[in-house]
């Protein structure tokens, strides 16, 4: 497989069902942790992921030869979830932040579990308070790592708009979660 995919649209452009087993599971976690960080919910997540991957399967016979197939995931996964968002129109309570995952077993005491716990439960919460432009430049930025001209081409935005949402979301987590220094 080639590093920007060409080969590998081609053959999801040829129906090669390998290769569509093998997109699914090399690009199951990013695609779930964006959606998972945009919306916030584990199932939503999921459900995400599902919609991302089947909505693949059908446009990969007409995709242009020069797609790059992670851009286009992170952009049908951006779309989607900010989708589902408006059609929810409500706020993402914590919740379900009950099956964001184990913590590791080494963890010294009790309190210090529910501590670790507590602070993902106000990080994620804290997320959701974020406008949707914003938290979804943050999570593509700060969570999966992608260069502001990557989060640009995948928001469909200019790079200066990009830098205006990551700073208000910065400033706007340092009034939510600003009292974090002193715990």
């Amino acid at each position: 497989m080639d590093k920007g995919g060409e080969t590998l649209l081609g053959r999801l452009r040829d129906g090669d069902s390998r290769s569509f087993a093998w997109v699914v599971e090399y690009h199951t976690d990013m695609v779930y942790s964006v959606a998972y960080g945009i919306m916030g919910d584990a199932q939503d997540a999921e459900d995400a992921c599902q919609e991302v991957f089947l909505r693949l399967f059908r446009a990969a016979p007409t995709l242009p030869a020069q797609t790059r197939l992670r851009s286009y995931l992170y952009r049908v996964c951006v779309n989607y979830c900010l989708d589902q968002l408006r059609r929810k129109s409500r706020q993402v309570t914590t919740d379900s932040l009950k099956e964001v995952g184990e913590l590791p077993a080494d963890l010294p005491t009790p309190p210090r579990v529910a501590a670790d716990r507590q602070l993902r439960e106000r990080v994620v919460a804290a997320l959701q308070e974020l406008s949707a432009p914003q938290r979804v430049a943050f999570v593509l930025r700060h969570f999966q790592g992608l260069k502001v001209a990557e989060v640009a081409n995948v928001m469909g935005c200019a790079p200066g708009t990009v830098h205006s949402h990551l700073a208000r979301a910065a400033k706007r987590l340092r009034d939510l979660l600003g009292d974090l220094s002193s715990e």
